[in-house]
């Protein structure tokens, strides 16, 4: 897929999408005082859904808090909650065909704070770095598809396993 960061001007910054009220009072109640940080675009590309080009399981952020302790100390419950959302748009409908894999309550795994599998690598995504936890997880709660209407929203924690376009569940 290619990341599309868009022109930070009209026509393409819109009020619907970055001062939308609906949306900042959600990221408010789910973060507190907060901004708007990346405003950017995602495009499969046609050959994005095949093997060779698969995008890697991954997180698009990191845990602030990085122990219970860390946490404790800072007034935190642990696992902590999110320092971050990501809010996916349906500009167009998408489905159980092209919907982005995310893993349910992976937000919370604390693996990730674990040095990774002995020769992983950054681009072999979480299931190389960690591919006990992925089973594990994959056992206790599997992806699913985030399928959104068009003209509906995604929300969702920056620490939460998602791909683009991979068969699900492999």
């Amino acid at each position: 897929h290619l990341q599309l960061g868009l022109p930070r001007s009209a026509p393409w910054v819109v009020p619907e999408v970055v001062a939308n009220p609906i949306l900042e009072q959600c990221a408010a109640a789910l973060l507190g005082p907060c901004f708007l940080g990346f405003y950017n675009g995602n495009t499969n590309t046609p050959q994005s859904g095949d093997e060779n080009h698969a995008q890697p399981m991954h997180a698009d952020g990191a845990w602030v808090w990085k122990s219970r302790e860390e946490a404790d100390a800072a007034r935190m419950p642990w696992p902590h909650p999110a320092t971050g959302v990501v809010i996916n748009f349906g500009v167009d409908s998408i489905s159980e065909l092209d919907g982005t894999e995310v893993w349910p309550g992976s937000h919370n795994d604390t693996c990730v704070l674990e040095a990774p599998a002995s020769g992983a690598s950054r681009e072999g995504g979480l299931a190389v770095a960690y591919p006990a936890a992925v089973e594990a997880r994959r056992a206790s709660a599997p992806p699913v598809r985030n399928t959104i209407p068009k003209g509906a929203v995604a929300i969702r924690d920056v620490r939460l396993w998602h791909r683009m376009n991979q068969p699900l569940g492999t």
